[in-house]
């Protein structure tokens, strides 16, 4: 009995020992918080982790699988227009820039010379375009210089009085046209009105030849007025086909 009691003690004791081994090792570790009693406990079996976590010698890894043909060539081509479409990009703001930085200098001084201060620019912009015109007209002669000379003065002087200009054209139109007439009139003996009635009628008549409902009239009058004529040359036409086809066996007869 005394030998059971003390084998059975020192069990307890043994197992005693090793539970609070236990428990030290353990409380190291993973002792949690308790919620009701805010004191360290061991975890249940549900709260415990299923693989232990090493932050210090975690490592990963990536394994890159080889790419496809078909895909390297997709991403090569991407990557070169890519680079195509940046260095567009890029011109294209650098054209817009040039453009929008070229219009504002061209408005300013255009302002410049069209304020009323500043006769002296536009008549030397003026002068500049009647000689620009004569440099265009260089290889002809002195009246082609004078044309091309008062032309390019002339675009030049519309640019800076618009207005003006207009009312110089009319006026202009007008007194040309008058006295070409006199002028027709006068020295080659022609009689001005009955040639404006002339050009009117052809006017009228083109007029209507461009309209669809009297087009068709205008082709039944023609094909009336030319049927004989039309039927007179088919006749002669299937009667010299007629001789030559005669004369032909006669020639290799002979």
């Amino acid at each position: 009995m005394i030998i059971s009691k003390v084998i059975s003690s020192g069990a307890c004791i043994s197992s005693i020992a090793v539970m609070y081994s236990i428990s030290n090792k353990v409380g190291a570790k993973v002792m949690v918080d308790c919620h009701d009693c805010n004191v360290k406990r061991l975890p249940k079996a549900k709260e415990l982790p299923l693989y232990v976590k090493d932050d210090e010698n975690l490592t990963i890894e990536y394994n890159e699988h080889s790419k496809l043909p078909l895909i390297s060539e997709i991403s090569s081509l991407r990557v070169q227009v890519s680079g195509v479409a940046s260095y567009l990009n890029v011109f294209k703001e650098q054209a817009v820039h040039i453009y929008e930085t070229g219009l504002a200098h061209t408005q300013s001084t255009y302002d410049y010379i069209i304020s009323e201060e500043n006769k002296i620019p536009r008549i030397l912009a003026i002068f500049s375009g009647g000689l620009l015109g004569i440099i265009f007209a260089r290889k002809g002669g002195y009246i082609k210089k004078a044309f091309y000379g008062t032309a390019g003065s002339g675009l030049v002087c519309t640019a800076f009085y618009p207005t003006q200009s207009k009312e110089y054209f009319i006026t202009g139109f007008e007194f040309t046209k008058h006295h070409a007439s006199e002028a027709l009139e006068k020295y080659g003996g022609y009689d001005t009105q009955k040639l404006a009635e002339k050009t009117n009628e052809k006017i009228e008549y083109v007029k209507s030849t461009l309209k669809i409902e009297g087009l068709s009239n205008k082709l039944k009058e023609l094909f009336d007025k030319n049927k004989e004529t039309v039927s007179k040359m088919l006749t002669n036409a299937t009667e010299t086909n007629s001789k030559n086809k005669n004369d032909e066996p006669e020639k290799t007869s002979k």
